[in-house]
């Protein structure tokens, strides 16, 4: 009997982890911030609300991880400096495209900087292999920590060091148990008494459904993050993954199938030559218009591209290696993979300029732009890598992609376009301005939209003018002395671009009750 107990202690496992203060603060504070973000989604979108309450978690998220800092590197600064730029982005930008990719930015980023700081990583840093760690911190991490960060929340130290359950928890759970009591209980009341039911509608909250499903959604989710950096500094350097049996495919196989490949890319830079980079000095072939030059080849050149990477990674993947390294003669292939790679980017970028004169500027060519320039920046990167074998390309690639995600977040696409389109056509660069592909911008294009009102082209006048009419109208409404009243909106869908536009329309307003008044005019 006493063998076997002592041989249960011996294998017992290590005492639960109990929650200190700093862990109650830190899980009140992420489900006040996430409910906050959460209900600002619901009811105003990506805009301020949910910009405060990003940054807001992402501060805890620092907090409580810098005290169980291991390393701080400057890649780690880098990525939690980005943390707050991001998400005061979303209201300093009214481009849903950015503003969900900025969303996703803050995930990676807030991922990486935890790796880095805790130094938790257990793949090769700055290399592809790194987004596993990535995905093990974004989508393990939380749900392996849950169920001991949710004990942990619900106990405390109690004397001796044994662990007490908390009577916050108890409390708790009897809060919930009566909510869904509530729900057969108030009906009843209500229907029985009718000074009960008066003062029940007068405490009656608007979209109640909606901010008690924001309130479970906020909640679950600050729950999921603490989890997360309640496991994370006790999970420990795990160390390298042991490596595999499988000791990699002959080099003359991969050799033979990218030779191949840089046969046919070889044949064909120089069979199109001609044809192609012409692109560079802004000619056009004979037979083509611009569009026809432009469109045609693009899309295909980016899915060669992104299948160039594939062949890239499988083979450093697959290829048997000589003392620790890749064969030279397969570097030189995968080398000049990524040479033609860089060809087709710089024939691509070349293309999209001559489009851009022709044709004015549009949001999709501006972002098309930008995915081109990380996407040579990668392929820079992994050419430096075959021969210096200490190039982190994913973190510089990373680097790149955050940097011109924050750019285009602050200089705000649409009003780029818009003025370019607007000052070209004034110009005489564009023989024509469609106003329509303006009018579906966003707000910012109301400056370029308020200069085309007064278009000599009465047509282009008329679409303009129109345009602010609806917006004035969906940011006004119209008082008894015919001054505009602002429509009442909830503060938390504050957007910087929209409140320029207001402003302007504002200072408008006399000019656009002139330009309604035409229209109704003509149409009656």
């Amino acid at each position: 009997m006493n063998e076997s107990l002592e041989t249960a202690s011996a294998l017992r496992i290590k005492p639960r982890r109990v929650s200190e203060p700093r862990d109650l603060v830190l899980v009140v504070l992420l489900a006040v911030f996430a409910v906050f973000l959460t209900d600002a989604f619901f009811f105003t979108g990506l805009n301020l609300g949910v910009g405060l309450g990003q940054i807001g978690v992402c501060a805890c998220f620092v907090w409580y991880l810098w005290k169980a800092r291991r390393a701080v590197t400057a890649y780690a600064v880098f990525c939690f400096l980005c943390l707050p730029a991001l998400a005061v982005s979303l209201f300093c930008s009214d481009d849903s495209l950015l503003k969900f990719l900025a969303c996703t930015a803050i995930l990676i980023l807030a991922a990486v900087g935890a790796l880095e700081l805790l130094n938790l990583r257990r793949e090769q840093t700055g290399t592809c292999r790194s987004v596993l760690d990535v995905g093990w911190v974004l989508f393990s991490a939380p749900f392996c920590g849950l169920p001991e960060s949710v004990w942990a929340v619900f106990h405390r130290n109690g004397a001796g060091g044994a662990p007490k359950t908390r009577r916050i928890g108890a409390a708790l759970i009897g809060v919930g148990c009566a909510i869904p009591a509530l729900f057969v209980v108030m009906p009843l009341l209500t229907s029985s008494d009718a000074a009960f039911e008066g003062l029940v509608r007068r405490l009656t909250i608007r979209d109640l459904p909606i901010h008690v499903i924001a309130l479970i959604v906020g909640v679950g989710l600050g729950l999921l993050v603490f989890s997360q950096l309640f496991y994370l500094p006790q999970a420990g350097r795990k160390g390298t993954r042991s490596a595999s049996a499988f000791r990699g495919v002959e080099p003359l196989i991969v050799g033979s199938f990218l030779t191949v490949l840089s046969l046919v890319y070889l044949a064909y830079l120089l069979s199109q030559g001609a044809y192609f980079f012409e692109g560079f000095r802004g000619l056009l072939p004979a037979g083509y218009t611009p569009a026809m030059y432009a469109r045609r080849g693009f899309f295909e050149m980016c899915t060669i591209c992104v299948m160039n990477l594939a062949f890239f990674f499988g083979a450093a993947s697959v290829c048997r290696r000589r003392e620790g390294r890749v064969p030279a003669f397969i570097r030189l292939l995968m080398c000049f993979l990524c040479l033609f790679s860089l060809t087709l980017v710089a024939i691509s970028a070349s293309k999209m300029v001559l489009y851009i004169r022709s044709f004015g500027m549009t949001r999709l060519r501006i972002l098309t732009s930008a995915f081109m320039l990380v996407l040579a920046v990668g392929f820079i990167c992994l050419i430096l890598r075959l021969f210096r074998s200490g190039v982190p390309y994913l973190k510089v690639t990373l680097i790149a992609a955050a940097a011109v995600l924050l750019i285009l977040s602050f200089v705000n696409v649409d009003r780029i376009v818009a003025s370019y389109n607007t000052a070209a056509y004034r110009s005489g660069a564009l023989s024509g301005i469609d106003v329509k592909t303006i009018s579906e911008l966003s707000d910012a294009a109301v400056p370029s939209l308020l200069d085309l009102a007064d278009d000599a082209d009465p047509e282009v006048a008329r679409l303009a003018r129109a345009e602010l009419v609806a917006r004035a109208d969906a940011f006004f409404e119209v008082g008894p002395d015919g001054r505009p009243v602002p429509v009442s909106a909830d503060w938390r869908g504050y957007n910087l671009v929209s409140a320029r536009a207001k402003a302007l329309l504002l200072q408008n307003w006399d000019r656009i009750q002139t330009w309604r008044t035409a229209a109704e005019s003509r149409e009656g």
